[in-house]
């Protein structure tokens, strides 16, 4: 079993609101900065931009044409979910769970959708291998054979030397594929 956060591990969350807010405010562009924080900073400097900008999470084009996918995570999920249980596991308010939701059914048609009400909520559900940018969910996880795997070089991630972070999903693909084998190896 497969477990994978869906912000900024398979949408690149930041960047596809802010391609929303541009689309949708073309007179009030703001310029992406790949190195920021949850609250955008630097690209926000005011509360009141924040919150206009997480109101997009709840728009009804947030998962159009505006949505950055990182490079191959579709194809390689869909491909794991093949022969391996995957659930993308996720924490969302109740107004964007819908759109969350069709857009997964849409993309990922033999995934399980599972949504948690915080981030330590994830390490309740067993899985063998787990797949997500925030330390904090990661370290939910108190089984020790849970593989851990921490997505992405971000700010909020950037100070863990720890955890075995994986920065794109080819890298996710052979690591999987190692890990099957090693499994089935023992199995026989």
């Amino acid at each position: 079993t497969i477990c994978i956060d869906l912000d900024s591990t398979i949408i690149n969350t930041s960047k596809s609101t802010i391609n929303l807010h541009n689309k949708l405010y073309p007179h009030n562009k703001i310029i992406y900065i790949e190195n920021h924080d949850w609250n955008f900073y630097p690209m926000i400097k005011t509360k009141e931009q924040l919150k206009e900008l997480f109101e997009l999470f709840d728009n009804k084009d947030f998962y159009g044409e505006t949505l950055e996918v990182f490079p191959h995570a579709i194809e390689y999920i869909n491909k794991l979910s093949k022969y391996n249980v995957v659930k993308i596991v996720t924490k969302h308010c109740e107004s964007r769970k819908p759109i969350t939701e069709e857009w997964i059914d849409k993309t990922f048609p033999n995934v399980e959708l599972i949504f948690v009400d915080n981030f330590k909520d994830k390490g309740n559900i067993k899985c063998d291998i787990i797949i997500d940018d925030k330390i904090e969910s990661l370290n939910s996880f108190k089984d020790n054979n849970t593989v851990k795997l921490l997505y992405g070089n971000y700010d909020w991630n950037k100070n863990d030397n720890e955890s075995c972070r994986v920065v794109d999903w080819a890298y996710i693909e052979n690591f999987i594929e190692c890990f099957n084998e090693i499994q089935e190896e023992e199995n026989e």
